[in-house]
């Protein structure tokens, strides 16, 4: 076992973790998690990590077994893992390399060429939603973000693997090669009379209509009837219809349309303004499968999305659409409390807060019953079963479930 960050290995992994120079020199890169750790080509794997609270509820001990693992103390495994709340189990894996060639080798592939991209969480979104499109590969410039950036990795959710790239020492010459090849080049810039934003936004809905092939409704649901009214006779088949609204239902939604139509309906949340949404999303049965790949795709970039039947919508809403309001509530309730017992508010708010995404990470990741977490904090006589006995005698549950079933009854009323 590990037990010191002075570790050679572990001075390694931070260097992997911090440097692009140490990532290029040993030809290696950083992985955290379950499912980044599974998904991974085994001749990738180099090495793995697990933390010992990790190793202790492993559920696959044979696998990491087969793959040759080290077991490092909890307080160290934070030290050297590049994320504030890590999940465990860190890997260091080989760099894949491709050539330009890789990504040809269909006959009419679809690429996606960037240049100069320096936002590591737009990277490695961008490789998420290419996989999604059916994209072939991506090219880059020499100057884009290290791809094996570790808030890279984190942001493509295993895309890294599946999807071939290649970086360009010349981006121009690379795209000759594309062109003399028969492969049509198509980019978006910012140098004509006109901004990209000034041309792209305003207020004629029907204008974005006739050009957009993926049309994405996310007004409120009140306004459905006006804004369908000045769009649909330009939505044609070729347009995939994505709806963000609650109560609107698909058959509701094609209905305004007056036609068939290829319809995706989604119900992400508030939390997706910091990549953690969880989205239902349900089809028509005009929508292809490569339409619904794409769909969940566009969804998964901010988080996590399901494909979900219809009939489940409403209880998304109340249980997903609806529930960071809930949250928030829970929250500044209990920080108004340890206020009240003298803890400064700005304090009582992170010490609230960091509870709340704790215990949710618990939730998911051990996947034990809630009710089996509470009873592992209650002691007997102790502070926590105090409160929950008061929780109780206050009907909490009962006003949760009912504020719930008052979301969802609302849903199906609009």
């Amino acid at each position: 076992m590990i037990t010191s960050a002075s570790n050679q290995r572990m001075k390694n992994l931070m260097a992997l973790c911090q440097k692009s120079k140490e990532r290029r020199a040993q030809q290696s890169f950083i992985v955290e998690g379950t499912k980044m750790f599974l998904e991974a080509p085994a001749d990738w794997i180099r090495e793995v990590y697990v933390s010992e609270s990790f190793w202790a509820k492993c559920s696959y001990r044979e696998q990491l077994k087969a793959k040759g693992y080290e077991i490092v103390t909890d307080d160290v495994f934070k030290r050297v893992a590049d994320t504030r709340t890590p999940q465990g189990i860190m890997s260091v894996l080989k760099c894949p390399h491709y050539e330009l060639e890789d990504l040809l080798e269909n006959e009419t592939p679809l690429l996606v060429v960037l240049e100069d991209l320096q936002d590591p969480g737009n990277l490695g979104t961008i490789l998420r939603a290419a996989e999604g499109a059916g994209v072939n590969g991506v090219i880059m410039s020499r100057d884009t973000v290290d791809i094996f950036n570790p808030k890279v990795i984190r942001a493509t959710m295993g895309s890294i693997y599946r999807m071939p790239f290649y970086q360009a020492d010349d981006l121009k010459d690379t795209i000759q090669v594309l062109k003399g090849r028969g492969i049509r080049v198509y980019a978006a810039h910012l140098q004509d009379s006109v901004c990209y934003d000034e041309a792209e936004t305003g207020t004629d809905n029907a204008r974005v209509a006739k050009e957009a092939n993926i049309l994405v409704l996310a007004v409120k649901p009140v306004f459905f009837p006006e804004v369908i009214g000045e769009i649909k006779e330009f939505v044609t088949n070729d347009t995939l219809v994505i709806s963000i609204a609650a109560g609107k239902s698909l058959e509701w939604i094609e209905q305004e349309f007056g036609k068939k139509i290829r319809l995706v309906r989604c119900m992400p949340n508030v939390p997706a303004l910091v990549g953690e949404a969880c989205t239902g999303v349900c089809v028509n049965t005009s929508v292809t499968d490569e339409d619904e790949k794409l769909a969940l795709a566009l969804m998964e970039s901010f988080g996590k999305a399901s494909l979900i039947p219809e009939r489940l919508m409403d209880a998304v809403i109340g249980v997903s659409g609806s529930s960071p309001a809930y949250v928030f509530m829970f929250i500044e309730a209990m920080a108004d409390a340890a206020v009240l017992a003298g803890m400064p508010r700005n304090q009582a708010y992170e010490f609230a807060a960091q509870s709340v995404l704790g215990s949710a990470k618990m939730v998911l990741e051990t996947e034990k019953h809630p009710a089996q977490l509470k009873d592992m904090v209650c002691s007997p006589a102790g502070t926590t079963i105090e409160a929950v006995k008061v929780l109780e005698e206050k009907g909490f549950r009962a006003a949760v479930m009912d504020a719930v079933e008052a979301c969802v009854n609302k849903s199906k009323n609009m």
